[in-house]
């Protein structure tokens, strides 16, 4: 090779190509013959690549060769190079072989006296082939830029034949001399990638194992795993779950969820996913938390991870959502007893309808149409008593449609028994008894159409054969899809979410309202027009926008508007137009934006404390098994009692707010109180404990080493024993000890805390221990004898005073029971009156009841009668044409029969 044909323009990816010169061939280049291409060291490689691509040739390697003063030295063979004898015989119908018996080479060089360049020359020529020809295009490999645009479009979901169409439109613009995939390579693409992606073992549940245990484990996943063979005589059965940081994060700040199974998840139909799906703060829609798979039907699975979410995941849900389930019904009691459990209306009314269609029968003598039209008005009856928020209509709506079905026994039956039997059960679908944070999840809605979703857009309205693959789904595209969702409403891209559409509509109908219409649309607290009030704060009305004698109240707490009486905020949790109209009046805020706000704070706060928590328990760990203390455990566990404590102060407002709203029950409230109480004990008893320890580390010098009050005490205890004192208890010589301890303590503190054991002087003394402890015993015995000689001189002392002080304290108390008995008697006579109207009211209702009932038997038997007297007169009528077809005169037949028309 000369020196004169060698460029000394070092070339990189992106000038490469203007190395190149044109083939014979259009859109083709190709590498000038025995010119040296310098390159740079670093991008050698995909330098090859471009060149490849471009000349619409593939370069193998022959051989590589070392020499002295170079750093690497290797020879290229054209694609095309060899021969290949083919065998008819056994294969008949075989494509042409690719090797052509090609000579061309190429040279790579890299020299050590100029190791960031790297020389390319083509030595020889391609023979027996043109690079680019329409018949040549066929021998190529796919290029390496094409393999990644499949691998990137399959690790998104798509199919193979979306995937092929995809690909096929970009590599499109590439040029003529471009290999393009078939839709063999991209399946077997997909195969390939499939153990790269989520099928780690050909075993499936080998893959899951790996899975639950080691790649959502690196990702902090919460983890759910049970053998439930042990509940089920030792058949094949499981359970797992999991669970994000993010959902974590939700899942702890919410109240309200939905619970629901969905089946056709894989190739076996004995297995179902378990979702919990709150309604996301931010983005308003529906959001998946957990997620479960198992192949046992029961409740124990279910018990068992609600389980585990309350203790791993402080799941400690208010209003739980389900369909008509016993099975879940009984597991969520008995994981979660605080949790109040409401029926899905649809399911409710589903369940209604499909029993009235098979119990409700009427008698031959009506039609099939008026028993559909009677079935139609009892169904437009149960959906009146099912949307019922006011609890007394809804009671009495309720009993009008047992005296409505009473000739129904059977679904009668059916309807007391499993849905009116008790307080309980019409708890569980009454709407008067849902909370108002809970009106958004009447029905089960967020979770049907999270599963609907799943099947749709994530399955592809196809079944899945592998439970890993599953994983791989919710793990990868369902959690990238709602992470960049929540991004994209969090930052107004695109299209409105839910609530700010909400909230933007509810702002342009109130905007609506002209000025000079306000004072005479809305009242403050003191039920006067104007808002020229320095506190805002308290019940304003706000008049209907649609009926002019309706008006709303909306209260304002904290300088915040909270809520409103207005169906549209009962039911949807979000400020109304009333709101709107009462903000643009007076210029209060949203107590709703200001909790969303604090939210979306929470969350990213969480959000970096889940990113650190692995690591965080990993040190800890460690630092525990490495010789960490108990102190350290309690330090780490103290931490969490702060995190909580943390959480419950950006609770205040809840409360705030929830304070206001009338009607609510308090059955919650005073589980909160009580449970609150209980940390706050708890917290004063820590508070002594820690007061007794510091004492008695300074009771003892300082040395933890020596003897506690306890053991002092079971010392003290046997000494005395051996002495023969038995009147002595425990809890006698605990006193003691405590007096000795107080004393010490007073001397320490008017010390400054430099006070001595008060076992020093025995211990300095050298005396034998028969001696020690008959110092002991003198010692314990003294003060016992001052203790006495002093509480009788007091007693001497105070003894009238105390008489005096106990027989006033008698009478007053006499006093008090007395009138505690007149304001009991009292409480009972109303009570008793009270129970009297209620009985009076009960028996008008029904005596109304049962004479609208008569009234309407009334009415049935006289259309009976009319009806029978038109029959009777058509016979009668039918009769006379039949005599006078005997040719018989009228008068003559009406007048032997008696009959008068």
């Amino acid at each position: 090779m000369s020196n004169n044909n060698i460029n000394n323009t070092i070339y990189d990816i992106s000038t490469i190509q203007q190395v190149l010169i044109n083939s014979p061939l259009e859109g083709i280049k190709m590498l000038p013959l025995n010119s040296t291409i310098l390159v740079k060291a670093s991008e050698w490689e995909k330098c090859l690549e471009q060149i490849n691509v471009l000349c619409s040739t593939k370069w193998n390697k022959k051989h590589k060769y070392s020499g002295k003063g170079l750093v690497f030295g290797e020879t290229k063979k054209c694609h095309r190079a060899g021969q290949y004898i083919t065998n008819r015989q056994l294969r008949l119908a075989q494509k042409d072989t690719k090797a052509c018996s090609c000579t061309a080479a190429l040279k790579i060089i890299q020299h050590l006296d100029n190791p960031n360049v790297v020389t390319f020359c083509q030595t020889r020529a391609h023979v027996n082939h043109v690079p680019g020809d329409w018949d040549e295009v066929r021998t190529l490999p796919l290029p390496s830029e094409a393999i990644k645009i499949i691998e990137d479009q399959l690790k998104s979901g798509s199919s193979c034949r979306s995937t092929r169409i995809s690909v096929l439109r970009q590599i499109d613009s590439w040029g003529v001399g471009v290999r393009k995939p078939n839709y063999e390579e991209i399946y077997n693409r997909m195969r390939k990638m499939t153990t790269l992606l989520y099928m780690f073992a050909s075993d499936e549940n080998a893959s899951i194992s790996i899975w639950l245990n080691v790649k959502l484990a690196e990702q902090n996943y919460c983890i759910f795993e049970i053998n439930l063979s042990v509940y089920n005589d030792g058949k094949k059965q499981f359970a797992f779950g999991f669970q994000s940081p993010m959902q974590v994060s939700i899942m702890r700040i919410s109240q309200s969820f939905c619970l629901d199974a969905t089946h056709s998840i894989s190739s076996r139909s004995d297995e179902v996913l378990y979702t919990l799906v709150t309604r996301h703060p931010q983005t308003g829609k529906g959001f998946p938390v957990v997620y479960m798979v198992t192949n046992n039907q029961t409740a124990i699975p279910i018990k068992l991870w609600l389980d585990h979410l309350r203790i791993k995941s402080s799941f400690v849900p208010m209003n739980i959502t389900i369909d008509c389930s016993i099975m879940e019904v009984n597991a969520i009691k008995e994981a979660l007893p605080h949790a109040t459990i409401h029926y899905c209306d649809f399911h409710v009314l589903r369940a209604w309808q499909h029993n009235l269609d098979s119990k409700i029968k009427l008698n031959a003598s009506y039609t099939s149409e008026q028993l559909g039209n009677y079935k139609t008005a009892l169904k437009n009856y149960l959906r009146h008593i099912l949307i019922e928020s006011n609890e007394d209509v809804f009671l009495r709506a309720i009993e009008d449609f047992k005296l409505m079905v009473q000739d129904q026994p059977q679904f009668l039956k059916y309807f007391e028994k499993k849905w009116t039997e008790n307080e309980e059960l019409l708890r569980r679908w009454g709407r008067p008894y849902i909370s108002q944070q809970h009106q958004r999840y009447v029905t089960n809605n967020y979770v049907e159409s999270w599963h609907n979703q799943l099947k749709t857009i994530y399955f592809g309205r196809a079944r899945i054969r592998r439970l890993d693959r599953l994983i791989f789904i919710l793990t990868n595209d369902v959690e990238f899809y709602f992470e960049q969702e929540v991004e994209r409403i969090h930052f107004n891209n695109g299209k409105m979410g839910p609530i700010d559409n909400e909230l933007a509509r509810n702002s342009f109908v109130a905007s609506k309202i002209q000025n000079d219409m306000l004072p005479s649309m809305i009242l403050n607290p003191l039920s006067e027009t104007g808002n020229s009030m320095d506190d805002y704060n308290g019940e304003w009305q706000i008049r209907s926008f649609v009926t002019e004698d309706k008006w709303y109240t909306i209260n304002i707490s904290n300088d915040l508007i909270q809520s409103c009486t207005c169906p549209n905020f009962l039911t949807r949790q979000i400020p109304c137009k009333h709101s709107h109209l009462l903000k643009r009046y007076c210029g209060a805020k949203f107590s709703f934006i200001e909790q969303r706000e604090i939210a979306g704070v929470v969350l990213n706060r969480q959000d970096a404390v889940n990113a650190n928590e692995n690591e965080v328990e990993k040190e800890v760990e460690e630092e525990l098994e490495s010789g960490g203390t108990a102190e350290d455990r309690g330090v780490y566990v103290f931490d969490e009692i702060a995190a909580y404590s943390a959480t419950m102060h950006h609770g205040f407002e809840d409360l705030q707010t929830l304070k206001t709203i009338p009607g609510l029950d308090q059955t919650k409230a005073d589980l909160i109180k009580r449970a609150l109480a209980d940390a706050v004990r708890l917290m004063d008893e820590y508070r002594r404990d820690t007061s007794e320890i510091r004492n008695c580390s300074c009771w003892k010098g300082g040395d933890s080493s020596r003897k506690t009050k306890e053991v002092l005490c079971l010392e003290t205890r046997e000494i005395i024993v051996n002495n023969d004192i038995t009147n002595w208890s425990n809890s006698d010589i605990c006193s003691k000890i405590q007096y000795l301890h107080n004393k010490f303590k007073d001397a320490t503190n008017f010390l400054n805390g430099t006070g001595q054991d008060i076992l020093n002087d025995i211990n300095e003394s050298e005396k034998t221990p028969e001696e020690a402890e008959k110092t002991l015993e003198d010692i314990l015995e003294e003060t016992c004898s001052h203790e006495e000689v002093e509480a009788e001189d007091e007693a001497e002392f105070d003894a009238e005073q105390i008489r005096k002080t106990i027989n006033a304290s008698i009478s007053e108390t006499i006093e008090e029971s007395v009138k505690l008995n007149h304001i009991h008697v009292e409480l009972m006579q109303k009570k008793f009156e009270a129970e009297v109207e209620v009985n009076e009211r009960q028996f008008c209702h029904q005596g109304i009841v049962y004479g609208d009932r008569m009234m309407m038997k009334e009415r049935w038997l006289n259309i009976e009668a009319k009806q029978l007297e038109n029959d009777c007169n058509q016979s009668k009528l039918q009769y006379i044409a039949k005599l006078e077809s005997l040719e018989l005169s009228k008068q003559y037949i009406l007048g032997k029969l008696d009959i008068k028309l």
